[in-house]
């Protein structure tokens, strides 16, 4: 299986939770839930990076729990924040999305930017962690 593929890409929503949330707890519907792919893999003999190609919160009601705009940025950035001292095997993360249009539901919530074009927290929170990755040598 290890030659079949580059990296595994996943899509590694809170569904409502702190980052933090421990692995395991809620059904495995957290953040954590990551490890089981990197527990697949190892057991795959697989090596390959896990790239995070969708991750959110949305501050809609929907089928996802929604957070308040505050949880939105502050989950976000300690999402970021974990995978990078704790899961080095995660190579990319990508953030869903910067601006979704497609009407006032819970994809629309998900967004960083507001329908009239205005950053959300969450996209000044991301902001300021890029300015500051930026600044250290």
């Amino acid at each position: 299986m290890a030659q079949c593929f580059d990296v595994l890409a996943a899509h590694d929503y809170g569904y409502g939770l702190p980052p933090t949330d421990p692995h395991g707890e809620h059904a495995g519907l957290n953040l954590a839930r990551l490890i089981d792919l990197h527990d697949i893999l190892i057991a795959a003999n697989a090596s390959q990076p896990i790239w995070i190609t969708e991750l959110g919160y949305t501050i809609q009601p929907g089928l996802h729990p929604d957070v308040s705009p505050a949880d939105q940025a502050s989950y976000l950035l300690g999402a970021f924040e974990r995978v990078r001292a704790e899961w080095p095997w995660v190579e990319m993360f990508t953030v869903w999305n910067l601006s979704y249009m497609g009407g006032d539901d819970e994809m629309q919530g998900f967004s960083i930017i507001n329908p009239d074009l205005s950053p959300r927290r969450a996209f000044d929170v991301i902001q300021d962690m890029r300015r500051q990755l930026e600044e250290k040598p």
